[in-house]
């Protein structure tokens, strides 16, 4: 069964509210900084199916939020949702998952956290996640957006509570 795109905007977004709000509770000043809060509707329909153009990655995937505290370094976070029970892996956007990379490159810090459906969150820095299938190929003939995508193992990622004690 297939979730339409309003579905999984509104999932994804509880996601990142709930994320924030977590972060804060565990002492962090958050700000919200994902391309939501700042680019306008109508250009972000227009980037939404730009997969290779590096500029327009670089703005629709803006990191989420900005989350720092005083023992724990200024760090990017980028919040995913899992809405399908019972996988042994999560989804990640190519282009996503790319630009995050692109930013580690350039020496900034980039978190990616995802909520999975019994509502734990796990997180770890993108150069961490182990990438266990690239889905690209196949993208046409996926449930969702049919954008391309990586498969992540949920080995690869730890318990949030547990990723915050381990710090850089």
């Amino acid at each position: 069964m297939s979730t339409s795109f309003s579905a999984r905007a509104r999932w994804g977004a509880d996601g990142l509210v709930e994320l924030a709000e977590r972060l804060r509770v565990e002492g962090f000043q958050v700000l919200e900084t994902g391309q939501e809060n700042w680019l306008p509707q109508d250009v972000h329909a227009a980037l939404r199916f730009e997969h290779d153009d590096r500029m327009a990655r670089a703005v629709r995937y803006f990191p989420d939020l900005l989350a720092w505290r005083a023992d724990w370094p200024l760090a990017y976070w980028e919040a995913k949702t899992n809405a399908t029970p019972n996988t042994p892996n999560f989804s990640i956007e190519r282009a996503c998952y790319d630009e995050m990379m692109a930013r580690h490159a350039k020496g900034e810090r980039v978190v990616i956290a995802f909520r999975d459906t019994d509502g734990m969150w796990r997180a770890n820095w993108v150069e961490r996640l182990e990438i266990s299938r690239d889905m690209t190929a196949e993208r046409h003939a996926a449930r969702g957006s049919h954008t391309p995508y990586l498969l992540l193992p949920k080995s690869c990622v730890r318990p949030l509570e547990m990723f915050l004690r381990l710090r850089a």
